[in-house]
């Protein structure tokens, strides 16, 4: 059985390395499937807003990943959008335009096997087969158990969460 830090030493996930100020350390993990990982690359980049005015997905990722890894104290329903459990310890990130959904295999490390638009995902339904694929994927890995932190609870799988009104 392997770590995370094996998984991701092998390349079986790949760690996103956000661009923080130099002052300021990152404070949790975002690892990617190679799905992901080509996802952010090729796809992202070309992709237009759908509902947001403000910004492109590309930086509503860059907004995401500076505030989640940056430990940012996350808020809901103002950040993230949010972050919610979809079912068999799977969660979802959001953003206004994008979804990514995966696991937190411990607290402060999210596992994001699978992004889509926002349109897409709820277009075409594909929310439980979205689940089934982070489990699939996840039970594939040779991690080391427990594979992921159990329960709905975002205080259990993020430091700095509160909830607002």
């Amino acid at each position: 059985m392997a770590t995370i830090r094996e998984l991701v030493a092998r390349g079986d996930l790949h760690e996103y390395d956000p661009d923080l100020p130099p002052d300021e350390l990152q404070e949790r993990t975002f690892l990617a499937s190679d799905r992901v990982k080509n996802w952010v690359a090729e796809t992202l980049p070309g992709l237009t807003q759908d509902l947001d005015r403000q910004l492109t997905p590309e930086q509503e990722f860059t907004a995401l990943m500076d505030i989640y890894c940056g430990g940012t104290v996350l808020e809901f329903p103002r950040d993230l959008h949010a972050m919610r459990p979809v079912g068999q310890g799977v969660w979802e990130f959001r953003t206004k335009d994008l979804r990514f959904f995966g696991w937190f295999p411990k607290k402060d490390v999210f596992v994001a096997v699978s992004a889509h638009t926002a349109k897409r995902v709820k277009d075409l339904g594909l929310y439980n087969g979205l689940v089934a694929e982070v489990v699939s994927f996840r039970d594939r890995l040779d991690l080391t158990e427990p594979k992921f932190v159990e329960g709905v609870d975002p205080n259990a799988v993020i430091s700095n969460y509160a909830y607002s009104s």
